[in-house]
């Protein structure tokens, strides 16, 4: 057969044919024969609708909240969301999504009469058709989202934080952390000189929780954080020890910079958990989360001094791969290998040790370790990306959560523009809180960082 130019084949029809998928088809019946059961889920779901509205009427923040529609495990698939008969778009619309199977839907008072009234429409029985000479389940569309539906219960507290108060204040008292809860929002507030155009819901659910924030006191400082997620909007917001009225800032500004002034972080415990109390009782607030801690990876110091070593200037006239090495700085050692600095951190606020070893290695890791070690020939140009200052001094350059991953976002950005760099080495570590779960907002950040700046191109590689 290999050396045949062609293969006849005389029995295809003893072949399996691949059918061809065209997906979509009719809507399922999740209860078909089973109407008993089917009435009783449905009258469930319209009580659990009532007990939502019944809350929303006494809350005193604002009559718009927001609620976790479980979806059944047989109804994970894209086509069975009940999003055209019972969560429509201008009614109750969704808004976001949790674990798997989980929706967030916006009601109102209003929208969950409409959709009580919608749910109760839908048939007690199971309707059949025929099809290839079989009775088969023919369910209208609202009978089937209302069986795709586990549950609609209300979006609380318990949902929006996975750590204790004194957790919260013993992470934060390390000044690696900026003192700062992260405060992720289900929608976000426009400019204040729009709130006129809101309905009186949203404008209540705005002006309650800005309001009330001011209300917790002196030393509060709430700043809008840019994530680089697009449709996440997350404020940072911390007490610090100060007199000072509290500061609102409803968009996001770069500060990343020395600053002369330090202010302390306010470690009280009572006025962490009223802080921590409101943000769980306001139904704006999605999540609070303990921002992240960076930190250098460890150098191994050797206990023997090695030999001394000679650090040749590079050929004016040769060529050099550039790498940019991500850290808190490279020693003037290598300045003559070094083509661009970013220039952040203050000489003061450095520790170079980390940065310098590992700049070490790209430029004389064959002369330093050998051919069978390092294959490469020595050689490297560096971009010093100086970006994280000693550990205490990190405060005085990010006062706010994340602001450190955009000020890592800016500088990829330029110092690629500017020298062509196509290999960034982070070897930074991130530390995040026992409490953080899944796909974390720092992880996101860098990924970001990575498609848009490296991953785009063939040629450039975050490492």
């Amino acid at each position: 057969m290999a050396n045949s130019p062609v293969q006849i084949v005389l029995n295809s029809d003893a072949f399996i044919e691949a059918l061809e998928n065209n997906g979509g088809g009719g809507s399922k019946d999740f209860f078909a024969g089973n109407d008993t059961e089917f009435i009783e889920h449905r009258d469930n779901i319209q009580n659990q609708l009532s007990e939502i509205k019944s809350m929303q009427l006494v809350n005193s923040f604002a009559k718009v909240s927001y609620a976790k529609v479980t979806l059944k495990q047989t109804a994970l698939a894209k086509s069975h969301r009940p999003t055209s008969q019972v969560f429509k778009r201008d009614v109750a619309p969704i808004i976001g999504a949790g674990d798997l199977g989980e929706l967030f839907v916006e009601l109102t008072p209003e929208s969950i009469d409409k959709i009580n009234t919608k749910v109760g429409q839908a048939e007690p029985e199971t309707r059949y058709k025929e099809k290839n000479g079989k009775n088969e389940p023919n369910p209208s569309r609202l009978r089937s989202e209302v069986g795709a539906i586990e549950g609609i219960s209300p979006y609380t507290a318990s949902d929006k934080r996975n750590f204790s108060v004194k957790e919260a204040v013993k992470w934060l008292s390390n000044p690696q952390t900026g003192g700062s809860y992260m405060v992720e929002l289900f929608e976000a507030p426009p400019a204040r000189q729009d709130w006129d155009l809101l309905s009186k819901y949203k404008f209540d659910l705005f002006d309650s929780f800005f309001g009330g924030l001011t209300i917790l006191g002196t030393g509060l400082f709430v700043s809008r954080i840019t994530t680089g997620q697009g449709s996440s909007i997350v404020f940072g917001i911390k007490l610090e020890k100060t007199d000072s009225t509290p500061v609102i800032q409803l968009y996001s500004s770069s500060t990343a910079g020395k600053s002369g002034e330090k202010k302390s972080i306010d470690l009280n415990l009572e006025r962490h958990n009223e802080l921590l109390e409101y943000l769980g009782n306001h139904p704006l607030v999605k999540k609070v989360t303990l921002p992240p801690i960076i930190t250098q990876s460890s150098t191994v110091k050797s206990q023997v001094k090695g030999e001394n070593f000679t650090v040749l200037a590079p050929d004016h006239e040769g060529s050099y791969p550039k790498i940019c090495v991500v850290d808190g700085g490279v020693s003037d050692v290598y300045g003559d290998w070094i083509e661009d600095r970013w220039g952040l951190i203050s000489s003061m606020d450095k520790d170079e040790n980390h940065g310098t070893f590992i700049a070490g290695l790209a430029i004389f890791g064959q002369q330093l370790n050998g051919k069978a070690i390092c294959r490469e020939i020595d050689g490297c140009k560096i971009i010093d990306l100086d970006i994280l200052p000693r550990a205490d001094r990190y405060s005085s350059y990010y006062s706010k959560p994340l602001e450190f991953f955009n000020e890592l976002e800016t500088a990829v950005q330029e110092l690629k523009a500017r020298t062509g760099v196509r290999i960034f080495n982070f070897s930074l570590n991130i530390e995040e809180h026992a409490s953080t779960t899944g796909y974390s907002v720092p992880a996101q950040i860098l990924d970001k960082i990575a498609e848009e700046n490296c991953k785009s191109s063939a040629k450039s590689v975050l490492i």
